[in-house]
């Protein structure tokens, strides 16, 4: 692959080039073979850390799959990560998304072209195979069809193992298919060693203005208003961004196609969506110079919440835009109440409510809750100026009385649910204890810190542009431009 990206579909003498292209493989393959029998590691290396821009496991959405172990037992040190947020970039990011975490099976990637291109990424050079290419990890390298399935397919083995890149020709406009979907950017599939179980990573490399559509499609309804569009369009880059930047050099990865980061559908045609991008692009939202990590849920409830209560602790959303400090934050009643979860009620037995919070408390090693008998009362212990609890006070049945955050609650009670019946949408609750049993009234769809989806779209149908959502949602920040999407506009 030369320096401009890509490789172009082989000309008519593509059936040789083929054959050529086997030999070699081949060839490169015995010169790489290890000598002796060589299988990976048996034991499991620690887990990166929590990311400070990831939401913390439970909540409405799925607890995020743990990040994956090293992809070597002798691995260097990981760097730290850096001290702060990104500066907005001179040229357009590309973003590596982890769509899935596949089993020991071959994986098959197509494309309308019918010719793919591997390259190991350890090496240098690459093999043009025909379309369907089917690819299986092995101890030590891979196990390639190429044509799968069809009368003339052909098996061969690539060396070394690692991480292994799948792309489309240089200038297709047709994305890789995987799956019976359309996937833009290149795909790597990464080993993960140390569990024995030969599982993969499935990681998209995607340009930023490509991918945030895929995100928008999914986010949002399609009814939804265009500004409404515009508006996540500009969040989404903020958050992609800050995400990249964080875990550059330090995992494969920069988001998940999911909840856990931001939802992806991959390629998308909607033309809400693919428009909102190109109105908005190269936009961010800055802050003291600096791009802010937009968080954005779907129902904050009509109060806010400060990301360093709803997420975690960091300097990167410590800042103005995220801290709910002052009555910018305190939002009208009509901010998100046409939501569906703008209020709700879960009901749980006295004793499953401290089962629930006694066991999140074990996994978590939080000695500091200390054990539940039952509950006897709880109530709000604390609120932050827009009003929005942030912790709760809880005495059970023999007098010992707990302070528990609102999120951990919400993770404590859904890490025991069975459905989303018994699960809480968010952590802004009335609770009370009533005839044996924890009643929760619930308002609002997730952390609530930063934009409102549902608010961001009454304000749009309010004739409201989308800088001025972004103003209200994110207090402090403005907008700022790449330098190249306005050369790239020309």
């Amino acid at each position: 692959m030369g320096a401009d990206g890509g490789w172009r579909i082989p000309a008519s003498g593509g059936r040789w080039l083929v054959a050529a292209a086997s030999l070699a493989v081949v060839a490169w393959t015995l010169a790489l073979l290890p000598s002796g029998c060589q299988s990976p590691s048996a034991s499991r290396t620690p887990d990166l850390p929590p990311g400070v821009l990831q939401v913390r496991p439970g909540g409405n959405a799925p607890a995020p799959q743990a990040s994956p172990p090293s992809l070597a037992k002798d691995a260097p040190r990981r760097p730290p990560p850096p001290a702060q947020r990104p500066t907005v970039p001179a040229s357009e990011p590309v973003i590596r998304v982890r769509v899935d975490t596949l089993g020991a099976g071959p994986v098959e990637f197509a494309h309308p072209s019918g010719w793919l291109w591997l390259k190991p990424s350890t090496v240098d050079q690459g093999v043009t195979l025909r379309s369907p290419v089917s690819v299986q990890a092995m101890p030590d390298g891979w196990r390639v069809v190429q044509a799968s399935g069809q009368r003339d397919a052909e098996r061969l083995e690539l060396r070394p193992g690692g991480p292994l890149e799948i792309h489309p020709p240089r200038g297709a406009a047709a994305e890789l298919q995987w799956r019976g979907g359309g996937w833009p950017g290149f795909a790597t599939l990464v080993p993960l060693q140390g569990d024995g179980s030969a599982q993969v990573d499935l990681v998209f490399h995607v340009p930023m203005e490509t991918y945030l559509p895929g995100v928008l499609a999914k986010e949002l309804y399609k009814e939804w208003a265009p500004e409404t569009y515009r508006a996540q369009a500009v969040a989404a880059r903020s958050y992609a961004m800050c995400e990249h930047a964080w875990w550059q050099g330090r995992r494969h990865f920069d988001v998940v196609a999911g909840q856990a980061s931001q939802a992806w559908v991959g390629a998308t045609a909607d033309p809400k969506s693919r428009d909102a991008v190109a109105d908005t692009r190269g936009e961010y939202l800055v802050f003291d110079g600096r791009v802010v990590p937009a968080y954005y849920s779907s129902c904050c409830g009509g109060a806010a919440a400060s990301a360093t209560d709803a997420i975690r602790d960091g300097s990167w959303m410590d800042i103005a835009p995220l801290s709910v400090t002052d009555d910018r934050f305190i939002r009208a009643k009509n901010c998100c109440e046409k939501a569906r979860t703008a209020s709700w009620r879960v009901t749980l037995p006295a004793d499953e409510f401290a089962r629930r919070l006694n066991t999140w408390s074990r996994d978590e090693g939080r000695k500091d809750l200390g054990t539940l008998k039952s509950v006897r009362s709880i109530s709000v212990a604390e609120r932050n100026p827009a009003g929005r609890p942030t912790m709760y006070r809880i005495v059970d049945a023999g007098g010992r009385k707990a302070l528990w955050g609102s999120e951990d609650l919400r993770y404590a009670i859904n890490g025991g649910a069975s459905g989303t019946r018994d699960a809480l949408k968010s952590g802004y609750l009335t609770p009370r204890v009533e005839r044996g049993s924890v009643v929760l009234e619930g308002r609002g769809h997730g952390h609530g810190a930063g934009m409102c989806q549902y608010g961001a779209e009454t304000m749009a149908k309010a004739g409201r542009a989308h800088a001025e959502i972004l103003r209200r949602y994110y207090p402090g920040a403005t907008l700022e431009s790449s330098p190249s999407s306005s050369v790239e506009a020309r």
